[in-house]
């Protein structure tokens, strides 16, 4: 979150408002995962003392796995109605995410659906941090 923020203030002169960590929800169901309120609970102790850092609970807290798409909405929604301002909210996500962009489940669909994809980086913005052994490059034919 601190290259990111670094890039956007220093290269492209934005101002970074918040970093807003977001633990997903239990029922995403990825093997050898921490519970999600323990997972909340080292982002919240982590994030403490930062003056820009915050964790939500609000997707962890969902009932059912909620789509990025969806989160992105919902925390736009909520820091425009905070801050009272037009604001534009980006996803920060490592080169392994880019990766998953492409993979295809057992059943044949998308992993990430074509047109949620499209719509994270047309309205709100993607910001790619490069993580060792994963090549985001390798993942340029996007279907969507």
């Amino acid at each position: 979150m601190e290259v990111a923020r670094d890039h956007l203030e220093k290269q492209l002169h934005c101002t970074v408002i918040e970093g807003l960590l977001s633990p997903v929800a239990d029922s995403f169901n990825k093997p050898n995962l921490a519970s999600s309120h323990h997972r909340l609970a080292m982002l919240e102790a982590a994030t403490l003392n930062s003056r820009w850092l915050r964790a939500d609970g609000w997707e962890c807290k969902q009932k059912s796995w909620s789509p990025t798409l969806s989160v992105l909405k919902h925390h736009h929604q909520e820091t425009r109605k905070k801050l009272q301002c037009d604001l534009r909210l980006a996803l920060v996500v490592g080169a392994d995410v880019v990766e998953s962009f492409t993979r295809i489940l057992p059943s044949g669909e998308y992993l990430w659906h074509p047109d949620d994809i499209y719509e994270i980086i047309t309205k709100f913005g993607l910001i790619v941090i490069r993580r060792e052994g994963a090549d985001p490059y390798q993942s340029s034919e996007i279907h969507i």
